[in-house]
């Protein structure tokens, strides 16, 4: 068989299976369609956790509050970043035992 023999041939039974060969490509476009939508949301939903991360002082920023946390009055100390604050010099934070 030649070349234009095996087109002719695949042509004429996709002509001829109309409705399998629709949705055979309909499928293959949803298919398609949904895989760019996923990613373009991972992408998305990555980029802004990372900005929101970013407006509230990075991973670098932590904030201690005094008492139960109902009080409006904190400190942020900001560690890592070339500065000498630890959790061990941070007045408020002491180490709990667990029970």
């Amino acid at each position: 068989m030649r070349i234009l023999d095996l087109l002719r041939m695949s042509s004429a039974n996709l002509w001829k299976r109309k409705v399998r060969t629709l949705l055979t490509i309909l499928g293959v476009v949803i298919g398609t369609a949904s895989i760019v939508v996923m990613v373009s949301l991972g992408l998305g939903l990555n980029k802004a956790t990372m900005e929101d991360i970013e407006q509230y002082g990075g991973l670098t920023t932590i904030e201690v509050r005094e008492g139960r946390g109902d009080s409006s009055s904190y400190t942020t100390y900001s560690i890592g970043g070339g500065g000498s604050v630890t959790f061990s010099s941070i007045p408020e934070v002491r180490p709990q035992r667990i029970r």
